[in-house]
């Protein structure tokens, strides 16, 4: 229990900005990667994501002076 409120004394602190962890990326960012169009990406991750091939969660991030809910995705191992 003292890690929970650790962490929630920690999101509270830095204005509940989230840092995803290694292996979370952006719809945006795959697809830059792989070199395709993001509606392209996003038609294949949401493929995905019903076929249980990749997980999917949003993470808080700062987007230009404002927090928003960003999804990000990452393989199911």
């Amino acid at each position: 229990m003292a890690n929970l409120l650790t962490e929630l004394a920690e999101a509270l602190a830095s204005g509940g900005v989230e840092t995803p962890p290694p292996g979370w990326a952006t719809a945006r960012a795959i697809a830059d990667d792989s070199g395709k169009s993001l509606a392209q990406a996003s038609k294949v991750l949401r493929a995905a994501v019903d076929a249980g091939l990749v997980e999917v969660r949003s993470f808080r991030i700062n987007t230009g002076g404002k927090v928003y809910p960003v999804p990000h995705y990452r393989r199911v191992v």
